[in-house]
C-alpha cells in the first residue's frame, strides 16, 4: 500500500507513522503544502493522511486539498486526519467545524 501524507507545517511531519508504515512493508510520500507544493493526483496513492497545521494553507492550495479529500472519500480510499486534517475530513462529510471553547492539547480522557 502506498500512503500520501499532506503536510501543513514543518513541525507536524509523518514522524513515527512513517517508521511504522515502512516497518509494515508499505511505502509513502509526503506533500509539503506549507512550502507551496500542490496536492498529488489521487491515483498516486492508496490512502491519504492529512496532518495537523499551525495555520491553514493559502486559499488556492486549501481549495485543491478539499477537492482531493472529496474525491478520496467518494472513491472509498482510506483517509485519516490529525488535528487540522481531521477538521477537513469532517467538513467534507458535512460537519460544522469550529474552534473549541478551550484548547485540547496533549492527551485527553475520552468517554
Amino acid at each position: 500500500m502506498h500512503i500520501y501524507f499532506l503536510q501543513h507545517s514543518p513541525l507536524f511531519g509523518p514522524a513515527r507513522m512513517a517508521d511504522w508504515l515502512t516497518g509494515m512493508g508499505h511505502s509513502y510520500n509526503h506533500c509539503r503544502l506549507d512550502e507551496g507544493e500542490l496536492p498529488p493526483p489521487l491515483a498516486n496513492c492508496d490512502a491519504l493522511v492529512l496532518l495537523d497545521a499551525l495555520q491553514p494553507p493559502d486559499a488556492t492550495l486549501l481549495k485543491r486539498e478539499r477537492k482531493l479529500v472529496d474525491r478520496a472519500l467518494k472513491s472509498n480510499k482510506p483517509v485519516l486526519g490529525i488535528g487540522f486534517g481531521a477538521g477537513l475530513i469532517a467538513e467534507a462529510l458535512g460537519a460544522i467545524v469550529s474552534p473549541a471553547v478551550q484548547p485540547e492539547i496533549g492527551w485527553q480522557p475520552l468517554t
